[in-house]
């Protein structure tokens, strides 16, 4: 069994008598507190939007060259009559042309000296547009080169080419607004790693932070990846986003929570996902054995957990009690508690539905602490209103007490293509119950959906069952092909499971077949 999963109190184990392939007894467990979050990057677009009004004041700045080239001419005496025409050529060429006074001024002495100086102030005119912004550094080095080429060497060019035409590729620096919608619009990507920094990192590739998401219970601490995509205060960002865990071996000291307030949506699911090819480790062995000291909390919603290995948790290994969420590829193993649990949330109204536990492996987990009793694979115990869940494609072997419990559960689970295997085998204790499947327990009733099951080698004695209802009410039948052998008592109160073994399959070949390449379990009578 296990301790009751609520964070708001934790109950007691009261010794029961024991029934043949299972217990009465209830598990314990908590919840985790709601935290706060969001995002502010839409004003990062706004200052390359100015650079691009920058490039277009630079412009302006050239036209005032211009004007000092008739200046020029006007000193030149008649020479300065073209200038003047110069000029007017000037102030419609923009930043271009602002050279072609310098041209007509070169032909008249001094008058070329404040042509050329016009030139100057045209080259400023560029680098004002290039300072605009970074993003549109390349539209204001457009505009600094038409100044530039025109400066001196063909007037009567510079003119033609229309300078204004050159301001407007400083304009074109709006494309910094482009990048804006790059951070904004989209999904949002942050990276963490087992050298990054929570502090000093920015959550690039090459910056990551530590944490995947760290708090405290009072708040004080908000740090990690998920604080990225769900600043505090703020929300979460609506296009979603994915915090990438690079490869490595993570040795955290809290409680990695995905709070309540981290709300993803259907249309903007936030993801924890392994990097491609990678197989991070997150260890909590530095966390205290306590009901609070879980590896990986999820009170949040539409969050996706991939390809993570959670060990050492000084309480459950993953714990679920938000809605719609999905692990996938995950292994829990030698955690204190349970593996991978559902549960409800008491904080909040409607919590413990519609999440997935797809492809993942639960093994050795003990806790020792109360000799067996509450340290399934997977679990799902002692809470109501949970509607929706689904286990898929799991295998369980070895864990303490066992493989899959449903104790107390009031709403149906849907268990497909799972496999449980030598629970209590050498991981035990005196209050271990060692059962495959423990679908119910208290006398609570929950028609579960059971297909495609198998279980075998739960017999360190004989009370373990393969199949159990213990004293669940519900009238429960797996179909497909369900099979159960080698128990110590293969099947009690569950229709439709079979007693021989399909194929050649042992408990030993269950264990060792690797996973397909999507993560599902083999066949079974490909073994």
């Amino acid at each position: 069994m296990s301790r009751r999963f609520l964070i708001s109190a934790l109950l007691c184990v009261v010794p029961i008598l024991v029934p043949a392939c299972g217990s009465q007894t209830a598990s314990s467990g908590g919840t985790g507190g709601a935290k706060t979050g969001g995002t502010t990057t839409a004003s990062g677009g706004t200052t390359p939007a100015s650079g691009g009004i920058a490039g277009g004041s630079g412009g302006a700045t050239t036209g005032s060259g211009g004007t000092m080239t008739g200046s020029g001419g006007a000193t030149t005496g008649s020479g300065g009559t073209t200038p003047a025409s110069g000029g007017t050529t000037t102030a419609s060429g923009g930043t271009t042309t602002a050279s072609g006074g310098a041209r007509t001024g070169g032909t008249t002495g001094s008058g070329g000296t404040s042509s050329a100086s016009g030139g100057t102030t045209t080259a400023n005119g560029g680098t004002t547009t290039a300072s605009g912004g970074r993003t549109t550094a390349t539209g204001g080095t457009t505009t600094g080169s038409g100044g530039a080429a025109a400066g001196g060497t063909t007037a009567a060019t510079g003119g033609a080419r229309t300078g204004g035409a050159t301001g407007t590729a400083g304009a074109t620096g709006t494309g910094g607004a482009t990048a804006i919608g790059g951070s904004t619009s989209g999904a949002l990507e942050v990276w963490v790693s087992p050298t990054g920094n929570d502090d000093t990192g920015t959550g690039t590739q090459d910056s990551p932070l530590f944490s995947v998401c760290w708090d405290d219970s009072d708040n004080s601490i908000k740090k990690g990846g998920c604080y990225k995509l769900c600043p505090a205060g703020v929300g979460c960002n609506a296009a979603g986003g994915t915090i990438w865990v690079m490869d490595g071996t993570y040795k955290y000291t809290a409680t990695q929570k995905l709070g309540s307030s981290k709300l993803g949506t259907a249309s903007g699911p936030l993801n924890v996902f392994a990097v491609a090819g990678a197989k991070p480790v997150l260890d909590f062995s530095a966390l205290p054995v306590d009901d609070k000291s879980r590896g990986i909390q999820v009170a949040a919603n539409y969050w996706h957990i991939k390809g993570l290995t959670v060990t050492n948790a000084g309480d459950t290994g993953i714990f679920v009690m938000g809605n719609n969420n999905t692990i996938e590829q995950c292994i829990a193993h030698h955690n204190k508690d349970a593996g991978i649990v559902i549960g409800v949330n008491s904080d909040v109204s409607g919590s413990g539905k519609n999440n997935l536990i797809l492809n993942c492996d639960s093994y050795s987990n003990n806790d020792t602490a109360t000799s067996g009793e509450n340290a399934d694979g997977f679990g799902a115990k002692k809470s109501s209103g949970g509607t929706g869940n689904i286990f898929r494609g799991c295998r369980a072997w070895d864990n303490a007490d066992d493989g899959f419990d449903f104790y107390g559960w009031d709403s149906p689970i849907t268990v497909d293509n799972c496999w449980a295997i030598s629970q209590a085998k050498t991981t035990k204790g005196s209050n271990s119950d060692g059962n495959g499947f423990k679908l119910g327990g208290n006398d609570v009733s929950a028609a579960h959906i059971l297909k495609d099951l198998y279980a075998t080698d739960n017999n360190y004695a004989s009370s373990n069952c393969g199949f159990t209802n213990n004293s669940n009410p519900a009238a429960m039948t797996c179909t497909g092909t369900c099979a159960a052998w080698s128990n110590g008592t293969n099947v009690k109160s569950i229709s439709g499971v079979g007693t021989t073994a399909p194929g050649s399959a042992t408990a030993a070949k269950m264990i060792a077949a690797p996973r397909n390449a999507d993560g599902s379990l083999p066949g079974i009578n490909s073994l």
